[in-house]
């Protein structure tokens, strides 16, 4: 293990201490209790069609050279890595996946391009959403006030003192890695961009992206409502935008723990719900999400293991 993995180890573990301490663990394995086996089930269906859903996005660009049912696979295990291993280092497993099919850079620039049309829809989607809950923030108590103060400040403050680290110690270092190992990737993002993204692939991507954003919010929303926690479409899109927030923090844990929970918790906060219910709730959720994805990953498994034994031939 390298100095890094023992570094995100330790955050690791320190974060799941302090989650530990700061909730009831007989109120969170209640509340599974609560949501039940046949819940799961049907929040497992509902993850599937958020799998499919991202597929959709990859597809747009590579159905003419890998098969539908494998992109399927592979983001079952991809989805996996990315929720287990720090530092969204998990994404670069997907190119890994479909190497079988396209060139590691052509996928990895296609992931991007999709991850960079999602980010934007989350912009968007955390604007609207934050405009509709606290259009009038004048009324807003000062406890919530102080919140969003302390986080928009702690997220710019975080973010510069890492750019600014990155750009002095390691500039060149940089410029050297992005002449040597990223020019296929500029060169491919360029040659889909005046070639492949067509106002209807953009289109297609935006409206795929929605849909995928809806049947996250429902996954959440069954498992909210089982534990007797209401919260509307455009409350869960306000959380959800906040967690995408949090991610791009250079706070990188095994298993998202500690960063999954503080964004349940920030923004259930935001909207007046008790700190140790927002970080219970959270925790709860990504106990589930994470039992989902480890299934869906062993189904993926299983699945690539079939079709690289039938050697699909693309079509």
């Amino acid at each position: 293990m390298n100095k890094k993995n023992v570094i995100y180890l330790f955050i690791t573990i320190l974060f799941i201490i302090l989650i530990l301490l700061n909730i009831n663990l007989e109120n969170v394995l209640k509340s599974i209790q609560t949501i039940g086996l046949s819940t799961i089930l049907l929040c497992l269906l509902i993850h599937f069609f958020v799998y499919v859903l991202r597929c959709c996005t990859m597809s747009i660009f590579l159905y003419k050279y890998v098969p539908f049912i494998y992109i399927l696979n592979a983001h079952f295990i991809h989805n996996f890595y990315l929720s287990i291993i720090p530092a969204s280092l998990g994404e670069l497993s997907l190119p890994i996946l479909l190497e079988k099919f396209v060139p590691k850079s052509k996928s990895f620039s296609i992931l991007l391009i999709t991850r960079i049309v999602n980010m934007i829809i989350i912009i968007i989607s955390f604007f609207i959403s934050f405009f509709l809950i606290f259009h009038n923030l004048i009324n807003l108590s000062i406890d919530t006030k102080k919140l969003f103060i302390v986080l928009g400040s702690s997220i710019l403050i975080i973010l510069l003192i890492y750019i600014g680290y990155k750009v002095k110690f390691k500039k060149f270092k940089i410029i050297i890695k992005l002449k040597e190992k990223l020019y296929n990737i500029i060169y491919n993002i360029k040659y889909i961009i005046h070639n492949e993204l067509s106002f209807i692939n953009i289109l297609l991507l935006v409206i795929i992206t929605i849909l995928y954003i809806l049947f996250l919010a429902l996954f959440y929303h069954i498992i909210l409502q089982k534990i007797q926690l209401s919260l509307t479409l455009i409350q869960l899109i306000f959380i959800m935008s906040i967690q995408v927030a949090i991610l791009i923090l250079p706070i990188k844990t095994f298993g998202g723990f500690g960063t999954s929970e503080g964004s349940w918790m920030i923004g259930m906060m935001a909207l007046g719900i008790d700190k140790k219910i927002a970080l219970e709730t959270g925790f709860t959720i990504h106990i589930i999400s994470l039992l989902s994805a480890f299934i869906f990953f062993i189904i993926g498994l299983l699945g690539k293991k079939y079709l690289d034994n039938k050697h699909i031939k693309i079509s």
